[in-house]
């Protein structure tokens, strides 16, 4: 499952603003961790977002062509980030257990979020987090080396591909001639796999597969609804 949001609010322009918490940090890390919580407790993996620092939407991907120039660049201190934007996230980790997080797209006091040591560290070694961080898409990931050396575990492994992974990551290399370089470890490799493993099994997404198929009845359930939908959005 791709959220919860725990953006915090800093401005009405921004379009996460209704599926995040609010914008006291205290609040909204005495909500997070229970919702997250709830949620896993049915088996299904969470994946907390956006990690960390965003709160606008102007130069979030920077200007065209996507993934060529940069995003925008967030200047927070250290006290702010700890104090307002990381609360929720500790909690999603501590209190709720989360099993995945997807980093963001600014770049936080110069480095990209999905490819920033400080926060990715914070992250890993302070709160131990035991799963995987991907990048938010289309372009949160900004290098192959440098990313997942910070911590990044999955993303694009590869230059390439449709025109944002070139753009993004052009001249670089790939993971596979990165780890045969010795730039990064093998036993990186092995850590990211397990963090993609380990958390599954906690929570008991591989112990409670979903083994009833898509039948008539189901699709018969969800047909009122679908029906309505555009007329949902119309109003």
């Amino acid at each position: 499952m791709t959220g919860p949001a725990i953006d915090m609010a800093r401005t009405w322009h921004f379009g996460r603003l209704t599926e995040s918490f609010g914008e006291d940090p205290f609040l909204v890390a005495n909500i997070v961790g229970s919702e997250i919580r709830a949620i896993q407790s049915k088996h299904v993996l969470t994946t907390m977002k956006h990690f960390a620092v965003y709160t606008q939407e102007q130069g979030r991907l920077g200007d065209q062509p996507i993934g060529h120039k940069p995003a925008v660049n967030e200047i927070v201190s250290e006290k702010a980030i700890r104090e307002i934007y990381l609360p929720g996230f500790r909690a999603a980790v501590l209190t709720g257990g989360t099993g995945s997080v997807m980093c963001s797209f600014p770049r936080i006091d110069g480095v990209y979020a999905c490819e920033n040591p400080y926060i990715l560290n914070v992250l890993k070694e302070e709160w131990k987090f035991d799963g995987t961080v991907g990048p938010d898409f289309p372009d949160a990931q900004r290098s192959i080396t440098k990313a997942f050396l910070a911590g990044l575990d999955s993303g694009a492994m590869a230059p390439g591909g449709n025109q944002i992974a070139k753009n993004a990551f052009a001249g670089d290399k790939t993971l596979r001639q990165a780890v045969d370089n010795a730039e990064v470890s093998v036993s990186r490799i092995n850590d990211l796999i397990l963090r993609r493993l380990v958390p599954a099994f906690r929570i008991g997404v591989f112990d409670n597969l979903l083994r009833e198929k898509m039948t008539f009845r189901h699709r018969n359930g969800v047909q009122p609804w679908l029906t309505s939908l555009p007329l949902a959005l119309c109003s």
